[in-house]
């Protein structure tokens, strides 16, 4: 461990953070994320962070200086006019380092998977998209470019996309309600028995008295019926161009068989 401070120490000039402090601070990272020790973890950019949950002053300012400044960079994908960069920058820096009263600062969710700069990407595009879309309603935030954008984030990139089926969870979920709403009853049946029942293939063919094979092929219909009138409506309900929506839904059709199962069980 002396060696990772030493090595962090130095990558940090001016920004102070004692060797014990800096240990208990990986290593309560290292359990969050699930990892053997600190060798897993981004140890140069956590002893950062440790210094500005911390407060200090020269960690603060390094981080603005070294990391804040890229912003309008981060988030332009969503913000090609680059209009909201300081904005953004501004409400991130409050999100970060502004506790209140009750949690720590932010900046202690950092675990040290993955870069500083890619989990810090991530939180700027959320913000961004937030801002955009409650300032027009009627603007179109490029969803194909913010997918890109969160891919390009390396290891932060399953977190990104994430927060992409978050924001369209609601209209999804409802998408998948209505395809199943409009499948026939034995469609639907034979959904609710193979993915709620756990009903095999082989078993809805002696049910129904086919072979399996046809069985099989019944489910598949099924199945990509609610995909296709899915993807139909996503694009009707969020009017999105087709190579938007062809990246939107490729995400989130991702969880097709989850949000059925859910469905069809209630």
């Amino acid at each position: 461990m002396q060696d990772l401070w030493l090595s962090a120490r130095a990558a940090w000039p001016g920004v102070e953070v004692g060797q014990e402090a800096f240990a208990r601070y990986v290593a309560e990272r290292a359990a969050e994320a699930g990892v053997a020790g600190a060798g897993d973890l981004a140890a140069t950019d956590l002893y950062l962070a440790c210094a500005c949950a911390a407060g200090a002053p020269m960690a603060l300012a390094t981080f603005e200086r070294v990391l804040l400044a890229q912003v309008p960079v981060m988030i332009a994908s969503v913000d090609p006019a680059g209009s909201i960069g300081d904005e953004v920058r501004q409400r991130l820096s409050e999100r970060l380092f502004v506790g209140d009263g009750v949690a720590p600062p932010r900046i202690a969710a950092y675990t040290g998977r993955g870069s500083l700069l890619g989990w810090l990407r991530v939180a700027a595009v959320r913000i961004a998209i937030d801002m955009l879309r409650a300032r027009d309603a009627e603007r179109e935030v490029p969803l194909e470019a913010a997918l890109d954008d969160a891919k390009a984030v390396g290891s932060g990139g399953d977190v990104a996309l994430e927060l992409i089926k978050e924001r369209y969870r609601e209209e999804f979920e409802e998408a998948v309600r209505a395809a199943v709403r409009g499948l026939p009853l034995r469609q639907r049946n034979l959904l609710r028995l193979h993915l709620c029942g756990g009903v095999t293939t082989r078993k809805l063919a002696a049910m129904y008295q086919v072979n399996q094979s046809t069985a099989a092929r019944w489910v598949a219909d099924a199945r990509e019926q609610v995909r296709v009138e899915t993807r139909a409506r996503l694009s009707e309900r969020l009017r999105l161009s087709a190579a938007e929506i062809d990246s939107l839904a490729g995400v989130l059709l991702s969880r097709l068989d989850i949000s059925l199962t859910g469905c069809l069980a209630a």
